[in-house]
């Protein structure tokens, strides 16, 4: 189901950017594929959530959002967990 709907999404903005070079949409019907896709893909993600949520404990996908937020780099948040907003420790 996971990689079905992100093939479907992946499908749907193909043809959404193929429709669009051909100057076949105007504002009002990209946003209504934009809309279609995203239905799609927030369901894969959804799913892909629901599956981890199931398959690792809390405390490990807490530990994965800390290291992935306060990592250094160009996705670093600007504030939270690396300033402290986030404590995944045990107390």
């Amino acid at each position: 189901m996971i990689a079905g709907t992100y093939i479907l999404s992946g499908t749907l903005l193909l043809g959404t950017a193929y429709l669009f070079h051909q100057g076949a949409l105007d504002a009002t019907t990209m946003t209504a594929c934009w809309c279609i896709v995203l239905i799609f893909a927030s369901a894969g993600a959804s799913s892909a959530y629901l599956t981890v949520s199931e398959v690792f404990p809390m405390e490990t996908r807490a530990m994965a959002i800390v290291f992935r937020s306060t990592a250094p780099g160009p996705r670093a948040p600007a504030d939270g967990a690396s300033k402290g907003g986030i404590d995944a420790r045990e107390e």
